[in-house]
């Protein structure tokens, strides 16, 4: 028998298709809309005058098959996406004149198409689909104003922080890894694989928490092959221990820290962002988990995708912000630096996420019963005693660096160099380097105390003053050798200043590393000082709007009862790193 042509398929996908529409078949309808060879669902076209099957279902006024194949996996129809946007009005009042029932719709959290437009702020979009519910209904029914578990359109206002608004507005409200190979060979192969690569297209069949995308299982050759090769050419070291075999090529380069690999893939398929593995995560949660913030930034700059990814939570109840809140990989293990630097770096990346995600999901409790705060205070309260250890122990050290430099910058002024005439005046006045030393033993003083007095209230200040004090002493040690040996050779005066200025060399050397951390630690410093002065230009800080400090707020252990449903009121223990 001859083989079938995809045409002849095709055929009978269409036939098919009109015998049920004919007999008002919705579940057969759906269901071959469902299929891999109906690659376009309901805009399947199925006659010569290229109608699809939902114009069909137009034609034939089945209404609940058409609102049926408009539905996404999530239950939202066309109407509810709409909502989400102000500048959808005009899409949605077309939308309402053509089919009046999808007001009343609701997705598999039971929410109307109201829901979204209160949840993201939309007030010209809530006034309009506030204005046709009461045209048809004289005032909403309660049930329209509440979702599956009883959470009402008012709680969605209160808690995004958008009641204020609209409180007078509606008359209803009265009433309810780290090393990439770049081995140019390798990067081609990858490119090649990635094209063929499609394994982030298929997805699981269970039940996801919030109605998002059903998270996948890997079942596509290419993607093992992918897999495979890269850890072949990539990857000498062991560096997959810890990583499960069957996770897709993009969310293994998140693991591995290979961006640029993550960066090819999104290029070639921009969709693949969506992509959820087979813990319900997606690539915010595996980003951020794994502290890969350049992949984090770049997806975020898609405005389309932000908006269903920051919403998304995992299957135990885990938003973008309890990722965060999370200890990432090997932390225990890295701590290459200083306690309390990590601490700050990811308390600014908390605050930075924090003030993306919607305020509902800031206060959004897990399965565990725990926000975002209390799981970030549970998990670094370890780190925040090792901080404050550690900050103590470096400003008590340096404290007494500081006090022998300004012992000896005291000294060293009432030790002229070149003696006093009899009448007291110093034989070396008439000498410019005399002033120089002059000068910088009185610096080296003066920044020596302010150090040891700073150290204690803002270990950045205190270190800066104590390095600038080192180099005013070796400045003025080496003004006293030039003036006590400006006679001599030549090369006898270099060898002499190189010896003089060594002990500032070997300084620099060994505190350096520390003080670049404390640069990079302390930027919200210098956004504070570019408020106080202001760029004449109007030019506004280079600083994100959430990359500043906060106070870290630790409150001792309690029951998990009370500390998740009430705040606290115990005392708490503020520091400020």
């Amino acid at each position: 028998m001859a083989a079938v042509t995809g045409s002849e398929k095709e055929r009978e996908l269409n036939a098919s298709l009109f015998h049920a529409l004919m007999e008002n078949d919705e579940d057969v309808v759906i269901e071959l809309c469902r299929q891999e060879s109906t690659s376009n669902g309901p805009l399947h076209v199925t006659s010569i005058h290229k109608d699809t099957v939902l114009h069909l279902a137009c034609y034939s006024k089945q209404h609940h098959l058409a609102e049926e194949l408009l539905k996404n996996d999530v239950g939202n129809t066309v109407l509810h996406e709409a909502a989400t946007s102000n500048s959808m009005t005009q899409v949605a009042t077309v939308l309402i004149a053509k089919q009046r029932k999808l007001l009343t719709k609701r997705n598999i959290l039971g929410e109307t198409p109201l829901f979204p437009a209160v949840r993201f702020g939309k007030i010209k979009m809530f006034k309009l689909l506030a204005h046709e519910v009461d045209k048809d209904n004289q005032g909403a029914s309660k049930e329209q104003l509440q979702s599956k578990d009883g959470t009402s359109i008012l709680h969605i206002a209160v808690i995004t922080e958008h009641f204020a608004k609209w409180r007078w507005e509606w008359p209803i409200w009265k009433e309810v890894r780290d090393e990439k190979n770049k081995r140019v060979s390798a990067w081609e192969l990858a490119e090649k694989l990635i094209k063929y690569d499609t394994s982030w297209e298929v997805i699981e069949d269970r039940l996801l928490n919030r109605g998002k995308p059903y998270p996948e299982k890997i079942e596509d050759s290419s993607s093992q092959q992918l897999e495979e090769k890269t850890r072949d050419c990539c990857c000498k070291k062991n560096i997959t221990a810890g990583v499960k075999r069957d996770e897709t090529p993009l969310f293994l380069a998140i693991m591995w820290k290979i961006p640029d690999m993550v960066e090819k893939i999104l290029k070639s398929y921009p969709q693949a962002a969506e992509h959820i593995n087979e813990k319900g995560r997606n690539i915010l949660h595996v980003a951020i988990q794994y502290r890969q913030m350049k992949i984090f930034d770049k997806v975020m700059k898609d405005e389309m995708l932000t908006r269903r990814l920051l919403r998304a939570t995992d299957p135990k109840g885990n938003s973008v912000l309890h990722m965060v809140a999370k200890k990432r990989k090997g932390l225990e293990e890295k701590m290459s630096q200083a306690p309390a630097f990590e601490l700050q770096e990811q308390l600014l990346l908390f605050e930075k996420v924090k003030g993306l995600v919607k305020s509902d999901f800031v206060r959004l409790f897990n399965h565990k019963n725990r926000t975002a705060d209390e799981l970030f205070v549970d998990n670094y309260s370890k780190l925040h005693e090792e901080s404050k250890e550690w900050t103590k122990r470096t400003s008590e050290n340096c404290s007494l660096v500081g006090v022998l430099i300004a012992t000896v910058a005291f000294a060293a002024a009432y030790t002229v160099p070149g003696g006093n005439q009899s009448t007291g005046i110093p034989v070396l006045l008439s000498q410019p380097f005399f002033v120089v030393f002059t000068l910088a033993d009185i610096i080296s003083l003066t920044l020596a105390l302010t150090s040891v007095h700073s150290l204690v209230q803002k270990l950045m200040m205190g270190f800066t003053f104590l390095i600038l004090s080192v180099t005013m002493m070796m400045v003025a040690f080496g003004a006293t050798i030039i003036l006590t040996i400006h006679n001599k050779e030549n090369w006898t005066q270099i060898a002499l200043h190189s010896v003089a200025f060594l002990p500032v060399i070997i300084f620099a050397v060994t505190y350096s590393p520390l003080y670049v951390q404390l640069v990079k630690a302390c930027r919200h410093f210098w956004k504070f000082m570019k408020k106080i002065f202001p760029d004449p230009c109007g030019s506004s800080s280079s600083l994100p709007p959430n990359e500043s400090l906060s106070t870290i707020s630790f409150d001792p252990p309690q029951s998990q009862a009370s500390c998740s449903r009430r705040p606290s009121t115990s005392q708490t223990t503020n520091v400020e790193v």
